[in-house]
């Protein structure tokens, strides 16, 4: 199958995934979220081991798959916190900001090399970015990026987008130790060892549910959210391996996510402006496409 087959169909789980997140989160702690998915997700891997799916690997590639997955859980932190507290069709067209960051590793230190139209799709890409900030006039997006925090995750997102995905590249296509299975299982190892340190670093004293608590009250949303994000994962790193695949390509796909997270998440949580909001992700999604091409 083509990679950027392979790109658009984690495109469509992670629109799902992000909507049933979404879900989660109106009732949820964030923090509590992504620590109960992220151990059920390891729990779904763990039988990978006895099927001789899972690889011996060097010292020096487990670090390299810790750091890749410390950048990923900084990633995952600031998406949860912003999506609980933002409209998720404002959300996911602000996302498509991230393949924008992503050119500046994958051309500085993968060696993937752009075009004039690689960059139209860049500007495309900042102004559908611009559109879905519009309400009160052209100066409100330029207000709000600089006031508004969640929108300040949004950035800093984007760049742990860039960092994490130049990793998962790196480990995948330049090295010949380690295959996709391999290096899906320690991820999930590694975010939900990391996720429950972090939970224990930075959990309020104050909130009064627990893990088991938050697992009760939403496993069946988090059971799908769980299996819906490790589709996502798998099929994206099998993107990611396929040598031809540049990564600064792959994530532009991948972002299409953002249409669904849009018109569909937007239409279910009863959100305003999907309108322009949907143009806005159309936009910066031909940006994207102007990127592959």
């Amino acid at each position: 199958m083509p990679w950027y087959a392979i790109a658009l169909g984690s495109a469509l789980t992670a629109g799902l995934f992000q909507i049933v997140e979404k879900k989660v989160l109106l009732k949820e702690h964030s923090l509590f979220f992504l620590v109960t998915s992220s151990f059920l997700m390891l729990l779904f891997s763990l039988p990978m081991i006895p099927a001789g799916f899972v690889g011996a690997l060097s010292s020096i590639m487990l670090v390299y798959i810790l750091i890749k997955c410390t950048f990923a859980v900084a990633l995952f932190v600031l998406c949860a916190k912003t999506i609980k507290h933002m409209d998720i069709s404002e959300f996911g067209p602000l996302m498509n900001l991230s393949p924008l960051v992503l050119l500046v590793p994958a051309t500085l230190f993968l060696g993937e090399k752009l075009t004039v139209m690689n960059f139209m799709g860049i500007l495309l890409i900042v102004g559908g970015a611009y559109v879905v900030e519009l309400k009160d006039g052209w100066k409100t997006p330029l207000r709000r990026a600089a006031k508004d925090k969640y929108v300040h995750y949004i950035f800093w997102s984007a760049i742990f987008v860039a960092l994490a995905a130049s990793m998962d590249k790196f480990i995948l296509a330049k090295s010949v130790e380690i295959d996709v299975n391999t290096f899906f299982f320690y991820n999930r190892l590694f975010i939900a060892l990391l996720l429950l340190g972090a939970y224990f670093i930075f959990r309020d004293k104050k909130l009064k549910d627990s893990l088991p608590v938050t697992f009760k009250r939403s496993f069946w949303w988090i059971l799908i959210a769980s299996i819906l994000f490790m589709a996502t994962d798998y099929v994206y790193f099998s993107a990611v391996a396929v040598p031809i695949a540049m990564v600064a390509l792959v994530i532009p796909l991948k972002r299409m996510s953002t249409l669904i997270m849009t018109v569909f998440g937007g239409e279910m949580f009863k959100e305003d402006n999907l309108v322009r909001k949907t143009v806005a992700c159309l936009i910066m999604i031909a940006g994207a496409a102007l990127i592959v091409i």
